[in-house]
């Protein structure tokens, strides 16, 4: 055991760990999201965020998996804790098309950014995970971890305007090449001002499609 965990890696056993436990965990929750669509946007922004990195040969690699997991813990939160208020905030998101951290923002005062923070910090996550989880819906160029939340925060938007979101359409816009997480990306890789953007973002969508089709198999097909 001990051999296969040093050829695998701590961070590649815990990403392991995570994906095969957390969804177990939590199935019971019915409050608003359906599970399977939670663990889909999750594991599909997993998927995409490791793709990214690899991509642009992201010095935070072997975190990035983790990272996208665990990015939106703070639904989980949301909908356990405050099973009523969190419905009611579904059903305005989905009804306006809105983004669903704005909808809890003024809904509840608070975002699943906040909650799952506090989760990460009871569960004594890593720093740099834990400033994903709180801080992937708004990128800066500050802080350790200020590259894995721009992956994450491209990633979460990949997923969420190509079929793996909440669950609901959101009447938004969105350009990798004009987005500022991608900017700080290129500020700190040269190379990427090479890439060819209409390419780049066609390998993403046929990405995101196989990631799709991946979660499906692993998930089951998604709720009609």
């Amino acid at each position: 055991m001990k051999d296969a965990v040093t050829s695998l890696g701590l961070w590649r056993v815990r990403d392991i760990v995570y994906s095969c436990s957390l969804p177990k965990l939590f199935m019971g929750t019915k409050q608003g999201m359906p599970p399977e669509t939670f663990w889909r946007h999750a594991l599909g922004t997993a998927l995409i965020s490791q793709h990214l990195g690899q991509r642009l040969s992201a010095e935070s690699q072997d975190r990035l998996y983790l990272a996208g997991l665990l990015h939106d813990i703070g639904i989980l939160v949301n909908a356990l804790l405050f099973p009523a208020e969190f419905v009611e905030v579904m059903g305005i998101a989905a009804t306006t098309e809105t983004p669903l951290c704005e909808v809890e923002q003024t809904a509840l005062g608070f975002s699943h950014c906040e909650s799952g923070r506090i989760l990460a910090d009871i569960w004594k996550l890593p720093a740099q995970i834990a400033d994903v989880i709180e801080f992937h819906h708004h990128p800066s160029t500050k802080g350790e971890a200020a590259e894995m939340i721009a992956i994450v925060h491209l990633a979460d938007e990949l997923c969420r305007v190509r079929g793996l979101g909440y669950g609901y359409y959101e009447a938004r816009e969105f350009d990798l090449a004009s987005e500022p997480a991608w900017h700080l990306l290129a500020g700190r890789y040269p190379a990427t001002a090479d890439v060819d953007m209409a390419r780049f973002t066609f390998e993403l969508d046929a990405e995101c499609v196989q990631v799709s089709a991946l979660v499906d198999s692993i998930l089951g097909a998604r709720p009609n």
